[in-house]
């Protein structure tokens, strides 16, 4: 198993539900999922039961605490990272992804790491849990099955009562495509430029690239076993524009049940062209951070994007239906 330079071994998963009941889900359901999701795992993982995890004597051992409390970082030249980055992100597919039979609905999860990754489990067992239990209100959700992508696309691991049988390839970006290629936002898109959430008119090649490096790096350094990248980084003109750009600021908040108040998590939507010119170090992070997201609540789905022009491999959810025919190359089971 291992990783192109610059980026983090990561296993990205589909979850397949039967839609049980329910009135229907928001636009952007993320925060949903993730709380009743983290919630569902740390009914499941905590032992000592206590109402916060701040002070609890595991908490550097809980798998809970890891994914959604990460702690601050070590890094290896012996700097801490305040901020670590959650070794998960939640993938909140576009319509165009989900399943084409009726009454199915699709979601999907990124585990960044080995660490993450060998806690398969716990998670796969968590999340149906959460869509059982219900989501965003009366909204419950029967796990069907979950697949991994590999270099080939989808591979079946998992049936609810059978086998879970993940595989250990890593996904590559494809050749280095000619011409310009696409950026279309599909989940609200959170960079910090200047001390402040950057808007449509702060957006520039410069501040979305070096973000991508800097979000590579440290998931490289921070959640191991990958090579962070390159360096010099590109040196892209603070003033050079995208070659063509739509974007829009979309307003959205969500409510914390654990906070008990609301929280703005809005964020900028639309697309823009990107001129790969000089930028040939930043594809193979451009194509992977379709998986691995960009900016900030990326554990909520935020920070998600397709890339298009060129002959691209394709990075869609399946059909349902497709399963039957699919089959898993290495299978070692994960109790």
């Amino acid at each position: 198993m291992a990783a192109e330079q610059g980026c983090p071994l990561y296993w990205r998963l589909r979850f397949d539900f039967a839609i049980d009941s329910g009135a229907g889900l928001p636009e952007f359901p993320g925060s949903a999922w993730r709380g009743a999701f983290g919630r569902a795992l740390r009914s499941l993982i905590c032992v000592t039961r206590q109402t916060k995890c701040q002070g609890c004597l595991i908490a550097a051992h809980c798998p809970y605490c890891f994914l959604f409390e990460t702690p601050v970082a070590q890094l290896p030249n012996g700097n801490t990272h305040a901020n670590a980055p959650h070794p998960l992100v939640l993938e909140l597919f576009p319509d165009a992804e989900q399943p084409g039979e009726p009454g199915h609905y699709a979601i999907g999860l990124t585990l960044i790491g080995q660490k993450a990754m060998g806690l398969l489990g716990p998670v796969v067992f968590a999340l149906q849990q959460a869509g059982e239990r219900g989501i965003a209100g009366d909204n419950h959700f029967r796990l069907q099955a979950v697949e991994q992508q590999d270099g080939a696309g989808w591979r079946l691991i998992h049936r609810p009562g059978g086998p879970l049988q993940p595989l250990t390839g890593q996904i590559s970006a494809p050749a280095l495509p000619s011409g310009p290629v696409s950026i279309d936002l599909t989940t609200p898109l959170r960079l910090t430029h200047h001390n402040r959430i950057a808007g449509e008119r702060d957006l520039t090649p410069r501040i979305f690239i070096q973000a991508l490096f800097r979000r590579f790096s440290q998931l490289s350094l921070i959640h191991g076993a990958g090579e962070p990248p390159p360096e010099p980084w590109p040196d892209i003109p603070a003033d050079q524009p995208f070659a063509a750009s739509d974007l829009h600021w979309l307003n959205l908040d969500r409510y914390s049940s654990r906070q008990g108040r609301k929280h703005q998590i809005s964020g900028l939507m639309g697309s823009f062209t990107l001129d790969l010119t000089g930028l040939e170090t930043a594809w193979p992070l451009l194509w992977h951070g379709q998986f691995l997201h960009l900016g900030k609540l990326t554990s909520l789905g935020h920070g998600g994007y397709r890339v298009g022009g060129g002959k691209l491999a394709d990075t869609s959810a399946p059909q349902s239906g497709e399963y039957a025919s699919q089959t898993t190359e290495t299978k070692e089971p994960i109790p």
